[in-house]
């Protein structure tokens, strides 16, 4: 219980507000990595089971009960109005995808003035 509230004030003190988009994004691929969640960023939703695949049902459940949790996870830990142009979709993975397209310029630039001031920089 401790685990889940120490998670929670984690969420609350780290929510997108867009300007903080690198800083979320560390945030909370620790908190999934945490969760052992990770993996629903980084593979594809298995192909749901059928009479000629009987088998790939446990890997099936496995995988959308991991993408519910993560999802929750990300839409707690977002602005409303950030969290209202992701929530309706499923997989976690293109939630974050598509959060990166509308906040990871950001890390881009910040990226290429760090460059320009390491070049800038005069060695002693």
């Amino acid at each position: 219980m401790s685990t889940q509230m120490n998670y929670a004030a984690l969420i609350k003190d780290h929510v997108l507000t867009s300007s903080n988009y690198v800083d979320w994004r560390r945030n909370i691929k620790l908190l999934l990595s945490a969760e052992g969640l990770m993996s629903v960023l980084d593979e594809d939703e298995p192909g749901f089971p059928n009479e000629e695949s009987p088998d790939s049902k446990p890997t099936y459940k496995l995988f959308r009960q991991k993408n519910s949790k993560a999802k929750l996870l990300v839409l707690s830990s977002l602005k409303k109005t950030i969290a209202d142009l992701v929530k309706d979709m499923y997989l976690t993975k293109d939630m974050m995808e598509e959060l990166k397209e509308m906040y990871g310029r950001e890390e881009r630039h910040a990226h290429h003035q760090l460059v320009t001031l390491l070049h800038g920089t005069k060695m002693a």
